[in-house]
């Protein structure tokens, strides 16, 4: 059975500062959604050191491909 992780809403307004100041805004998404991506790998049975590695990969991607400039 799988189980749900609830993610909060999108926080726009930061992702759109991040244009002006990116260091804030990944600070604050980071922030906001770093546990929730945990728990969801976590849910799925991967470990937590692992589910730690796959989280910052996540994120590397995303920061590295400046997909959030693109939304």
């Amino acid at each position: 059975m799988t189980r749900f992780v609830r993610f909060a809403s999108t926080i726009w307004s930061v992702i759109h500062s991040g244009r002006k100041e990116p260091g804030e805004a990944v600070d604050a998404l980071m922030r906001f959604y770093r546990e929730p991506i945990l728990r969801y790998f976590r849910a799925r049975g991967v470990p937590r050191e692992d589910a730690e590695d796959l989280a910052q990969e996540l994120f590397l991607r995303i920061f590295e491909k400046e997909l959030l400039r693109k939304v």
